[in-house]
């Protein structure tokens, strides 16, 4: 089975002033195989383990994604699968405001 190079490009700090002072994150990203394409379609879950909150996109035609409105803190659990290839993990990811 084949591998996914998952580039996780930056996690995004965002705060939006909001009357109650709420701060999000996001993450952003690419998502390429062995051979430096770009896997189109490809899906990408961000569980916060505290809540049990999932968060979930594709990535667009450049291998792009990017997921924002997210609670800050952590840990998270980022999954990106593709058909035909292994499932990629990256676990105790932490978002930062500011």
């Amino acid at each position: 089975m084949k591998k996914i190079l998952f580039l996780l490009l930056s996690v995004l700090a965002l705060n939006f002033g909001v009357k109650a002072q709420i701060t999000t994150s996001g993450i952003a990203g690419t998502v390429k195989n062995a051979k430096n394409e770009a896997l189109v379609g490809a899906t990408i879950s961000a569980t916060h383990n505290p809540t049990g909150t999932v968060y979930k996109v594709q990535s667009r035609a450049n291998g792009r994604f990017d997921i924002s409105n997210m609670n800050n803190g952590g840990p998270y659990t980022i999954e990106v699968t593709y058909v035909n290839y292994e499932k990629d993990v990256k676990q105790d990811v932490f978002l930062n405001s500011g």
